[in-house]
């Protein structure tokens, strides 16, 4: 775990009132053929399957790649979840799935793998807020541990942040913290993070490896939001974002690596 946090704070989210849509035997499909293993044909096929599964659910109007599936998922991919934009045009959710059948074919381009699921989706009752968003400045693309960590922040609405880290084994919060407040900030100002004078500090999770990748993801809420849950892996971390109403909310995530 890199230790880019002051205390982990334990966080739960309020209740919302989405709609949840149930979706059955819904297929998806991928081939194994040339340089595609059996892996990557599998999270193909289950890709293709929850992409379908918003599609028949009546969310697919924005849906133009594999890659917008990931700004929606709360299971697992948690990695493929920064891939593209938290803020796509998307107006709902994987909740949860279940795989319920998996069958292969040998067909004329190589083996047909189909997936078949039965899932849970979220839809939402607003739009995003085109006008809401926000400046980031200041984090690097590479940190040598324990290598001291700020950055400034700006928003064009009234806004609350809450400051999500992960790793490459285990995530948290970053902010606030025991020591930091949360503020409200306020539209076209900038702000400072730590915003006393401790600091945020790279470091590996892994010590036994020489590059590490990690993660954060700003997520500015209109309202003031909480994040109280039992614990803040990455499932309840995404899941207390997708339980936000679209137009109160605005996510932002950043990369980097940690080097010794």
């Amino acid at each position: 775990m890199s230790k880019v946090f002051y205390l982990i704070m334990l966080t739960t989210s309020l209740v919302f009132s989405q709609e949840i849509i149930k979706v059955s035997n819904v297929e998806g499909v991928s081939y194994i053929y040339g340089n595609t293993t059996p892996n990557m044909a599998e999270k193909e096929a289950l890709n293709d399957a929850k992409l379908n599964s918003l599609r028949k659910a009546g969310i697919g109007d924005y849906i133009n790649s594999s890659e917008t599936l990931f700004t929606s998922e709360i299971n697992d991919n948690y990695d493929d979840f920064y891939s593209s934009e938290f803020t796509s045009q998307l107006n709902g959710a994987i909740k949860s799935y279940e795989i319920i059948d998996k069958r292969s074919e040998i067909v004329e381009t190589g083996v047909k793998l189909t997936i078949t699921i039965n899932s849970q989706v979220i839809k939402y009752k607003t739009n995003i807020d085109s006008e809401f968003s926000s400046q980031i400045e200041g984090i690097q693309s590479v940190y040598k541990s324990d290598e001291k960590i700020n950055f400034t922040v700006k928003t064009t609405k009234e806004s609350y942040l809450t400051i999500f880290w992960t790793d490459q084994s285990d995530s948290g919060i970053l902010y606030p913290n025991n020591r930091e407040a949360q503020i409200k900030l306020k539209p076209n100002q900038t702000y400072t993070f730590p915003t006393d004078q401790s600091n945020y500090i790279a470091s590996f999770s892994d010590e036994t490896l020489l590059k590490e990748t990690n993660r954060f993801l700003f997520v500015f809420t209109k309202k003031k939001r909480i994040f109280i849950h039992s614990s803040d892996n990455k499932q309840d971390i995404f899941s207390w974002v997708n339980s936000i109403e679209l137009n109160d909310r605005l996510v932002k995530s950043f990369s980097y690596f940690v080097v010794k």
